[in-house]
């Protein structure tokens, strides 16, 4: 049965397993890397007008290649 699973573990270690997970105060966490960061979604938002535009006037749209 999923959840029935239960360990005990002494308050003090529980703490100290949660603020593992708390960022240091001078650190920053990154949350748009790679294919989210704010330049991948601002191109991919130009192709994707791009090519509704290309629909609209029923040719092909110039961001797409051949």
């Amino acid at each position: 049965m999923l959840g029935t699973d239960r360990i005990e573990v002494d308050p003090l270690e529980f703490v100290a397993k949660v603020l593992m997970h708390v960022p240091d105060k001078n650190n920053r966490r990154v949350i748009g890397y790679g294919v989210y960061s704010s330049r991948a979604l601002g191109e991919r938002r130009k192709q994707a007008s791009g090519k509704e535009l290309a629909a609209e006037i029923g040719g092909r749209s110039p961001l797409t290649s051949p």
